[in-house]
């Protein structure tokens, strides 16, 4: 194992897990090195004549999550929920209405730092085992970005957010709760049904028989019987 001695020449900080570090200088042989852990002196140093190449092989090794800032990544189900038309107000004179209904789902993992300032996002397949995508657990982090404010964030201008979440998280977000499979597998029958119902709907003003129907149903004679989906 080579002795490698030597004072600071640069300090590194990984921005995305805040992880720092010190390049040095060898001066007897001038080789820079460096190492994950500047205190442990029993490890074996990166080192090369390159400055630049022992930064950048530092900056990866902390833009890795170590052991002890490992996190506690969370599945989560967002369900955003809405459409076109619920807003207006109509009479049955009104000429022209419409009405829409739309539902968006998604499942992924977040994670509260220690600190609890902030929490992060990571897509479903980087925690799922059974992925391809899969992410080794000390690169998560780095993977990550960044998702809400946590309950000690520094910043005033927006609300920690807080799980579960059931009013919009902004503008264009949505409920946001704790995932379960029985959770997901009901809001996929519901969009299974909802496709169910648009078929039904564009098959039924598309026949001479369909908009028979249709009034029929205004005239009260027929009753509007929605497909089960199934």
């Amino acid at each position: 194992m080579n002795d490698y001695r030597g004072a600071v020449v640069e300090k590194v900080e990984s921005s995305t897990t805040k992880r720092t570090g010190v390049v040095r200088l060898d001066k007897r042989s001038m080789t820079f090195f460096a190492r994950e852990d500047d205190a442990d002196h029993r490890s074996q140093p990166f080192a090369s004549k390159n400055g630049t190449e022992v930064y950048a092989w530092l900056k990866v090794q902390l833009n890795r999550t170590s052991e002890k800032d490992r996190l506690d990544w969370v599945p989560v189900v967002e369900i955003k929920a809405g459409g076109e038309g619920g807003h207006h107000y109509y009479r049955d004179d009104t000429q022209e209405h419409d009405q829409s209904i739309e539902i968006t789902i998604n499942r992924y993992y977040i994670a509260l730092t220690h600190d609890e300032r902030e929490w992060r996002k990571l897509q479903w397949e980087a925690c799922d085992p059974k992925a391809t995508g899969c992410v080794p657990e000390n690169d998560r982090y780095a993977q990550s970005h960044t998702y809400g404010e946590g309950p000690k964030s520094q910043n005033t201008h927006k609300k920690p957010f807080i799980l579960p979440t059931y009013k919009p998280r902004n503008y264009s977000g949505g409920a946001v709760l704790p995932y379960t499979p029985e959770l997901w597998k009901g809001l996929l029958l519901i969009i299974k049904q909802i496709e169910v119902q648009r078929k039904l709907l564009a098959e039924m003003i598309g026949t001479k028989d369909g908009i028979a129907t249709v009034a029929e149903i205004g005239s009260g004679r027929a009753q509007l019987l929605l497909g089960s989906g199934k």
